[in-house]
C-alpha cells in the first residue's frame, strides 16, 4: 500500500481527514502520476506514525482557475481565497511558471479506516497593542511569535483601510506589513489570538479588525480580554507577568455569530468613517471630534491653572487615551480660545501651564 503525506502542513491537515472535513485535495498534474479510483493509500503524520487508511474515489484534471468555491470547500480549509493563496504559493514554489491556466488534479477520497489520532498543538500567534502589553507577554514567556499592531484605528480618516492606511490628523499610517503578517500566520494554520479589553478603545478596535478577516477566512479567533481578569483592568497593557498567564486560562474563542457581529461593528465604524471612535457604556460608537470636550473643561475647571502634562496624566487616569491625542484636542480648544496655555520657550511644551479662559 502507498504511504504518503501532504506537501504543506502535513500534521494538520491530516487532522482534518479524520475530523471528517477533508474530502480532497489537489495535486499538480503528472500524466505519469495519476490517481487510480478505488485505490487505497495510508497518510502518515510528519513523524512517520500512520495516521488512516483513504480511497480514491475520484479525480478531475482540469486548469487551476475553473476549481471553484464548491470544490475547494471538499479540501476543509476555509474560505476560497485562503485555498486559493495556499496552494498557488505551493505550486509556484515547484514550479515557478504556475498560473492560471496550469493544469492540476483534483481528486476525492473517503476515510476507510483511522490508525492514530495525534492531536496537533496548533502554532499561536499573538496579537497585541502597544510596547507594554508587547514586553509583558514576551517577558512572561507565553510565546515569540507575536506581532505588535500599533495602528490607531480611534481617530480619523478610514476610508482608505481597504488599502491599510488610516489618515491621522497629523500624518497617515499603513499597516499593510502588519496585515500580511496575519494572512501568513492564517495560511500557516496557525491559532490567532487577540489581547484587548472591552474598556480599552485602541486593541479592542485591532480586534474587530482582526474579526473582519477572520470572517472572510471563515477562521478561528480567540480572544484574551483583560477585564475578565479584573474588571476595572483598563487594557492588558496593566498587567504583571503573572496576571498575564492568570489571564491565559480565561482565554476565549470567538463564536462565528461572535465573529459576525465584530465584523457588522467593524464595517458600521467603516460606513459612518467620523474622526473619533470611543467605548462608551460597554460599546464601541462612531462620535464627533468634540466629544470629550466638556470631560477636558470640567477636569480643568476644577484643577485650576496647571501644567498641561498634569491636566493630560489626570485626564488618562480616568478615561484612558494616548497622551498625544489628549494633546490634539487641548490644542484644538486653545485654538478655539476656551483653554489658555501660557507658552516658556526656556520649557518643555508639556510643561506649559494652561487655563480655562
Amino acid at each position: 500500500m502507498e504511504k504518503w503525506s501532504f506537501c504543506d502542513d502535513n500534521d494538520n491537515l491530516i487532522g482534518l481527514v479524520l475530523d471528517g472535513k477533508k474530502t480532497a485535495t489537489t495535486s499538480m498534474f503528472d500524466e505519469n502520476d495519476l490517481p487510480v479510483i478505488g485505490k487505497k493509500s495510508m497518510l502518515l503524520y510528519s513523524n512517520g506514525k500512520s495516521a488512516c487508511i483513504i480511497k480514491t474515489i475520484d479525480y478531475k484534471i482540469l486548469k487551476f482557475k475553473d476549481i471553484d468555491e464548491s470544490l475547494s470547500f471538499l479540501e476543509g480549509e476555509g474560505s476560497y481565497e485562503n485555498w486559493k493563496q495556499n496552494h498557488e504559493r505551493i505550486f509556484k514554489s515547484y514550479n515557478p511558471t504556475f498560473d492560471d491556466n496550469t493544469l492540476v488534479v483534483f481528486e476525492k477520497f473517503k476515510l476507510i479506516k483511522k490508525m492514530n489520532n495525534i492531536k496537533v498543538k496548533k502554532n499561536v500567534f499573538d496579537i497585541v497593542f502597544g510596547n507594554s502589553c508587547y514586553n509583558g507577554v514576551k517577558e512572561s514567556n507565553i510565546n515569540d511569535n507575536i506581532l505588535m499592531f500599533n495602528t490607531l484605528f480611534n481617530i480619523g480618516d478610514l476610508s482608505n483601510v481597504d488599502n491599510y492606511i488610516v489618515k491621522l490628523p497629523d500624518n497617515s499610517e499603513n499597516f499593510k506589513k502588519e496585515y500580511e503578517v496575519i494572512i501568513d500566520n492564517i495560511n500557516k494554520h496557525n491559532k490567532i489570538r487577540v489581547w484587548t479589553s472591552r474598556k480599552d478603545i485602541y486593541s479592542y478596535l485591532i480586534m474587530l479588525y482582526i474579526s473582519s478577516i477572520v470572517k472572510k477566512y471563515d477562521y478561528d479567533l480567540y480572544v484574551l480580554y483583560a477585564d475578565d481578569y479584573n474588571a476595572d483592568c483598563p487594557s492588558p497593557s496593566a498587567l504583571n507577568s503573572d496576571e498575564i498567564k492568570k489571564l491565559l486560562l480565561l482565554e476565549h474563542k470567538l463564536s462565528k455569530n461572535e465573529i459576525l457581529n465584530n465584523a457588522k461593528i467593524w464595517d458600521e465604524l467603516l460606513y459612518d468613517n467620523s474622526f473619533l471612535r470611543v467605548i462608551s457604556n460597554g460599546k464601541v460608537k462612531s462620535v464627533s471630534i468634540d466629544f470629550y470636550d466638556d470631560y477636558i473643561m470640567s477636569t480643568l475647571k476644577k484643577l485650576g491653572k496647571v501644567k498641561l502634562s498634569f491636566l493630560v496624566g489626570k485626564l488618562m487616569s480616568n478615561v484612558y487615551l494616548h497622551d498625544n491625542l489628549y494633546v490634539f484636542l487641548i490644542n484644538r480648544l486653545i485654538d478655539e480660545n476656551k483653554i489658555k496655555i501660557y507658552l516658556n520657550e526656556n520649557a518643555r511644551y508639556f510643561d506649559s501651564l494652561v487655563e480655562i479662559i
